[in-house]
Formats: C-alpha cells, structure tokens, sequence
C-alpha cells in the first residue's frame, strides 16, 4: 500500500488533461519535454556510471601493476605450475651450464684421439712389419711346408707391444668419449612427464643419479689418454734406444736425439708433479685433479687415524700459511719412548735371530710410521686454503670486477655495495688507484643516475662512520686507559695491541681517502680544504662531510659557522662560497646561486653569517638576495636573536646587514611582531658600517607599531643611541645617525616620556563593571593619602584617541642640555623629560 501523501505529490506532479486551456497545454509541453530530459539525463548517467566503474577497475589495475615491484606476492601452493615452471628452468639451466662443460672437454678429447691414432698406427705398421719373416722368404713356392721363422727380438716385441697397447688405449677412450656425449645429451632432454612438477622431479633425480658417474668417466678418459700418450713415448724413445745400440759403433746422433727425448718427457713428468704439487698446496686450485684428491684425502684419514690412536688430546693451532689447521700430536714422545723400549728388548734378544728379525720389524713399522705422520703433518702445513670469510679479498675482488665491468646492467645490480667506508675498514693491501678505477667506471656516463647518485651518497656515509668509530676508539681509550697505567710506569710505554694497531690503520686509511677524493677536484675551495686537512687528523669528518659536488659543496660551506666544524682555514673556505655567490649575483647568474641554496636550508646560512667571525668579504648582496622574497626569515631571525648565544666572537656586521635587509622600505611588518630581542641585541652589539640603516629602521618600526615595545628596557637604550652623536661599536667605529633620524628618536623619547606620566596619573575607583577583555591594566603605585594603588584602565579605543599628547609640534622648542658619557664626551638630551626617562638612581632602585 502506497503513502497517500506520496500519491497526492504524485498526483499533483501529472500534467493536466485540460486542452482547452493555453497555458495548461504549454505547461504540459513543457513537462513533456522536461521528463523526456531527465529521462535522457539518466540514460547518460547509467553510461557515466558504468564508464567510471570501468575506469575505475582499470585504475586499480595500473595502480596495481605500479606498486607490484614494492608488494610481496600472493602465496601460492608449492606444486603451483608457474612454481615449479621457474624450478624447472632453474634446474635445466644449471644442468645446461654442467653439460656444456663435460661436451667442451668430450670433443677435445675426440679430437686428439683421432690425430693420436693417425700418428701412431703410422709407428704400429713398422714395427708390426719388423715381426714377421722376410719378404724372399715368403716368396718360396715351397714355403708352406717350411719351418715356422724363429722368433722376433725381445726389444721388437716390447716396441710393438707398447705401440699396440696405446693404439687399444686409444680406442677405448675414444669409445667413452662417443658414451658419454651420448649421455650427457640425455640430461638436456625434457622428460616426458604429465606436469611441470614431474618434470622438474625426473629432471632433478635424473641428473643427480648421473653426475657421480659421469665426473668418472671425465677423470677416466684424462688419465687414459695421458696413460696411452705415455706408451707411445715409452715405445719410442725404447725403440730409439735399441736402434742407437744396434750398430758396432756409436751413433752419436741417434743417442743425443734419445736423451733430448728422455729430458722432455722427463720435464712432462716433472710439470706434472709440479702440478700436482700446486694442487695440494693451494686450495681451488686450476691443477686438482684425482691424484691431488687422493693425497690429500690420505692425509686426513691419517691424520684421523693418529688422532684416534693417540693417548694424548691433539693441540690445535693455526697454520703458518694460513691453510689447513694442523694437527700437532704430540707422537714424538710415543715415538721415542718405543724406540727406547725397543733398543732395550733388541739387546735382551740379541742372540735369538728370530727374535732379533721381531725387534727389526717393529722398528721399521715404528720408522714407517713415524714417516707417515711426518709426511701427513708437512701436507697439513703446507696447503693454503681460500679464505673465504675474509673482506679484504672479497673488497679487492669486488673493486677489480667492477673496474673491468662492460654491462651497465651488472653495475647496476652491483653498485649499491659500493662504499668508501669499506675501504677505510678493509682496504689496508688495496691502492686507491683500483678504488679510482672503481669509482670512474660507476661515475661513467653510460650508467643510470641513480648509480652515479649512489657514489656520491658514499662519501657523507663515510663521514659518518668516521665520526662513529672515533667516538669509539675515544671510548675504547677510556676503557684502557686504567688498564695500561701501571704497565706504562713500569715500561714507560703501552703495549701496542691489536686493537691500537687497527684503529691506528683505520685512521691511515680515512686520510688517504680523504686526500684521494680532495686530489680529484680542481676547484679553489677544495684547494682551501686540502689545506685544512694537512693540520690535523681530527678534522677528517668534517671535511668529508664537504667533499660533495660543488654546488652542495658551496651550499654547506655557507652553513659552516652555524654548525659544529673545526677546519684549519673555516674563515677562508666560507669567505671563498660567499665571494663566490657574489660573484654569481653580480654577474646575473641568479639561477646558479638559487640551485645552489637549494641544498640547504636558506636560514641556516642567514645563521652562519650571523654568527661569523670579523673580516670577511661583505655579505650584503647574498643576503639581499636570500631575503628578497621570504616574509616568513624578520620572525626567525628575531626568535634566533632572543636565543642564548656566545656573541664575543662573532662580527656585529652580521646581524645588522641581516636586519636591513629584512628591514628594508618596501618590507611590511606584521602588527603583532614585537622586535624587542632584535631591538635589545642590535643595541648590545651595534654596528658602526651599517648604524645607519639599523637606527632608520628602528625608528620607523617604533614609530609605527603597538606601544607595548616600549615595556622593553632595550627600547629607551635604543632610541638613546639614535639620539646621541657619540656613540661607538667594540672596535672604536662611531654609530652615526642621520640628523632626521636623530629629531624622530627625540619625538619618540618625548612620547614615551607623556604616556608614563598620562599612565601614573591617579584615578578615584569608580563603580564596578563587567572586566573588558582588550584592556590593559597599568599600576599607577599608591595615592597621594596613602590608600591602595590606583589603577588606570587603557584600552585600544584610548591609545587612538585624543587623550595621548601629541608632543611633536613641542619638538623645535626643547631645551638640550649635555650629559656626561663614560669616555668624557658629552651627549645632548632633552632637558624636559630627562627626569622622566632618565629617572635618578634611587628613584629607579625603588
């Protein structure tokens, strides 16, 4: 059931059907085509609906494709098929990587098989030719029913035996050289499973099955082929041999050709036993190989095998050579101690031979084994294994890739572990050439900005470690420092310990890296912080923290009185980036000197000059030009001014060329700013160069602004020196204000003097009323008989009235009478409200 309200709304809303009626049918055309509107505007609604909707949808798609490289993924199942696709291309490409390598030495091997075979078959026919009868023999019609030929020479038969068994060798090898590529191909081949999971299983158990046999057939096919090739030559030289001793003479050539073939297969022999050496010794090296394997994995199971026999616990000690941790028994006692049981029990049987032989055998069994533990103990110390835990190599490693590095792609995923702070840790056996070289390839133009950012981001996180690991050498010292007393009265020195030996080559290194990234710039100012750094070590941080392109480099030196530095030559390197900036300014490089201050916060640098030292290059164009624009530095530089500070060494120039500028014609104060710290300061510290300005500005900011400033003592202070001629800054300068200036500081002074005596007049109670908020409430100390202090209410309506005295025109008339200063000048002072401003000093005491 419908609303009756709603049905009459609605009712109301038809159109009438009255036709006769003008104005009704326009009123019904005119609905007509208002419905037929809105019945348009809601089709196009549905279409902006569903086009926003849609929009919408795919804003959340590029919104999420953006933030995917930054949002961890979905979990997935781990038998998910794009899972197990990626392990599957994981595992096939590291099989592929094996493959090509056991392929690579398969063909080689072929190869040298094929010519090999050629060489020697053409050796086997002669001597297979040397065995059998002569040729006329053969020829005989009556040779079948001949006696069988006597047999060949021994040296024949060893020649064509050597010959034959390395042609056999040969072809062996050459058979599992045509296996085992077989084989290894099957590795690369997709297994025909159902599932990219079993696909990545048969794969992964299929070539771990195959590895240990096919590594065993590449260590078997390199010692058949040396063992073949060395058949070959043993035939060779042996058949070379017999055929020099075959004659009745000498055949001197024959035999020199036979040592020179004993001496080069002796060197082969010799290179591989130096091989083998190298092998053993060196941990990783190119030379391991089977034999290597072997001697050291039966130095470690003799080393096992002393160990477990021994009475005594093993001391464990480092090796010399930084290889194997050798196993220091202490079997020479053992060993000792048997030999004197042994020498003992041989002398009471000396007369039984069996007994003897006994004794004999235990001997050399003792001997033997004494042998084999001194040969296992000299492989222990011989070998040098590769440290992989130590930085200093994985620093060089990384400095000499990244050097030679030609793909910008690998710079940019190795670039981020680019740290000049690694290099003052580690880089105590690493030239500062391989880190220039280093540094110039990531600062190439072909890498990314964000590289080249990332290199000079390194040189301000090496400040920083600097600074917190001289906070904790310092702290380490303190630590020490009782410890060491007494060791040091008696000595009359410390004990230099490891830790004093790397800190001291840990500050080695920061100069050197400090010199290193000074020797790369051409600018003045670097040239002035070089200077710095030759005076003392402790300074190091802070000139780190400077060394920035120069921009930033100017930019920070700007701030540097209004931060904590200690450089040898502050005063010339900030002179340096304000003359700098001048120059830029007078030029017409504005541009420049805005990118330059961009790196910094602009009011530090109005702090810094401020705070800076007398004698420097003038400031007034910078800070004019940084003041130009920014309402927001009069609040800041007065609330900076209100601050405790050491003001004996800074200029007074400072300050006041800050305020001018900020104070110039055209700058409107705010009413509610009250300078009364900048007024007290600028009083205390006047400035004789820039008096002038100051004196004008202040009075133009008295005579203007709320009255509430002259509660401020400094107020009168100030107005007193505008007023006087006399006046002087801390060097002797006099303060000179303009003789206008001079009659507006007397008006103001004449003012201050009315409204105090307006402010203490008494007034009788009057009858109570409700408090206003805007008025101000002045003690007027107590009345005439005595009774309670009077209190005059003043309000903003009554400082702009008629009541306040209007002194000016007063001004020519007042009487100046001279009063005494403390360097025996005079000043001239109105005399009428001398009493007034100036009140005696009881008076003011009360």
């Amino acid at each position: 059931m419908s609303d009756p309200i709603t049905g009459e709304i609605l009712a109301n809303l038809k159109p009438a059907d009255d036709t006769s009626n003008p104005a009704a049918t326009m009123r019904n055309d005119y609905f007509g085509a208002l419905l037929a509107a809105v019945e348009k505007l809601n089709a196009t609604m549905e279409g902006v609906k569903s086009t926003l909707v849609d929009h919408g949808k795919k804003f959340d798609v590029l919104t999420k494709d953006a933030l995917k490289d930054d949002q961890p993924y979905d979990e997935k199942e781990l038998d998910d098929e794009s899972t197990c696709t990626a392990l599957y291309d994981i595992a096939m490409a590291k099989t592929k990587e094996k493959a090509e390598e056991w392929n690579g030495t398969i063909d080689v091997t072929l190869i040298f098989i094929a010519l090999f075979s050629a060489v020697l078959t053409a050796f086997l026919v002669p001597a297979t030719q040397a065995l059998s009868p002569g040729s006329s023999n053969s020829s005989s019609p009556t040779s079948e029913s001949a006696v069988l030929p006597p047999l060949p020479a021994q040296s024949s038969e060893v020649v064509c035996a050597l010959y034959y068994l390395a042609l056999m060798i040969a072809i062996i090898v050459a058979v599992l050289c045509v296996l085992g590529r077989q084989w290894v191909r099957k590795l690369t081949i997709r297994p025909d499973a159902k599932s990219w999971k079993d696909r990545t299983i048969w794969h992964v158990e299929r070539m771990r099955r195959a590895e240990g046999w096919i590594k065993s057939l590449m260590e078997t096919l390199y010692w058949s082929l040396l063992s073949s090739i060395g058949l070959f030559v043993a035939g060779l030289l042996y058949q070379l041999r017999i055929l020099s001793t075959s004659f009745d003479g000498t055949a001197i050539i024959l035999t020199t050709t036979w040592a020179l073939g004993v001496v080069l297969a002796a060197t082969i022999l010799l290179t591989m036993i130096a091989t083998t050496y190298h092998a053993v010794r060196y941990e990783g090296s190119v030379f391991d190989g089977l034999l290597s394997r072997l001697i050291i994995s039966m130095a470690q199971r003799s080393s096992k095998n002393t160990l477990r026999k021994s009475e005594n616990p093993p001391v464990i000690t480092p090796s010399r050579t930084g290889g194997w941790t050798s196993l220091s028994v202490s079997s020479l006692r053992i060993l000792r101690n048997s030999y004197r049981h042994i020498k003992t029990l041989s002398l009471k049987l000396r007369q039984s031979g069996v007994r003897l032989m006994m004794a004999r055998t235990m001997v050399s069994t003792v001997s033997w084994r004494k042998t084999l533990q001194t040969w296992q103990t000299w492989v222990a110390r011989l070998q040098v294994k590769v440290d992989c835990e130590s930085m200093e190599a994985l620093l060089n490693i990384y400095l000499e890739l990244i050097a030679e590095a030609s793909d910008p792609q690998l710079l940019e995923r190795a670039a981020a572990s680019f740290s000049f702070s690694k290099w003052m840790d580690y880089g105590d056996s690493i030239s500062t050439d391989l880190l220039e070289r280093a540094r110039t390839r990531l600062s190439a133009s072909d890498t990314s900005t964000r590289v080249r950012e990332t290199v000079n981001a390194q040189v301000a996180r090496a400040a920083s470690l600097f600074r917190e690991r001289e906070k904790q050498i310092e702290l380490n010292r303190q630590k020490k420092k009782k410890a060491t007393l007494l060791l040091s009265l008696r000595l009359g020195k410390g004990p230099r310990t490891y830790e004093t030996e790397k800190e001291e080559k840990f500050k080695r290194r920061s100069l050197d890296l400090t010199r290193f990234l000074l020797s790369h710039h051409n600018e003045h100012i670097y040239h002035l912080l070089s200077l710095s750094e030759s005076l003392s070590a402790k300074r190091n941080a802070d000139i780190l923290d400077l060394l920035l392109p120069f921009d930033q480099c100017i930019a920070h030196c700007l701030c540097l009185y209004n931060q904590d530095r200690h450089l040898g030559y502050q005063d010339l390197v900030f002179q340096h980036a304000i003359q700098h900036c001048a120059e830029l300014l007078l030029s017409g490089d504005d541009e420049d000197v805005s990118n330059i201050l961009s790196h910094v916060d602009q009011f530090s640098v109005i702090k810094s000059i401020i705070m800076a030292p007398p004698g420097l290059f003038p400031f007034d164009t910078l800070v004019t030009f940084i003041v130009r624009n920014d309402v927001t530095l009069l609040p800041r530089f007065n609330k900076y001014l209100s601050e405790p500070h050491d003001w004996a060494q800074p200029s007074p120039d400072g300050a006041s060329s800050v305020f001018v500028a900020l104070a110039r014609p055209t700058a409107q104060f705010h009413p509610s700013l009250d300078l009364s710290p900048t007024i007290a300061h600028l009083c205390q510290h006047p400035s004789a160069k820039y008096w002038p300005d100051v004196s004008n500005a202040l009075i133009s900011y008295l005579t203007h602004h709320h009255t509430s400033t002259w509660a401020h003592t400094y107020t009168n202070t100030c107005l007193e020196l505008c007023a006087q001629a006399q006046a002087r800054d801390r060097y002797g300068g006099r303060c000179v204000t303009s003789s206008e200036d001079q009659i507006r500081a007397i008006n103001l002074l004449t003012r201050n003097r009315a409204l105090r005596e307006w402010f203490l007049q008494p007034q009788r109670p009057q009858s109570p009323q409700a408090p206003d908020q805007d008025a101000a409430v002045v003690h007027a100390g107590n009345d005439p008989d005595g009774g309670p202090s009077a209190l005059r209410r003043l309000t903003p309506q009554a400082l702009r009235n008629s009541e306040l005295p209007d002194l000016s025109s007063d001004t020519p008339d007042l009487d100046i009478v001279p009063l005494p200063e403390p360097d025996g000048r005079n000043r001239r002072l109105p005399a009428r409200f001398l009493s007034t401003v100036f009140p005696p000093v009881e008076q003011a005491e009360q």
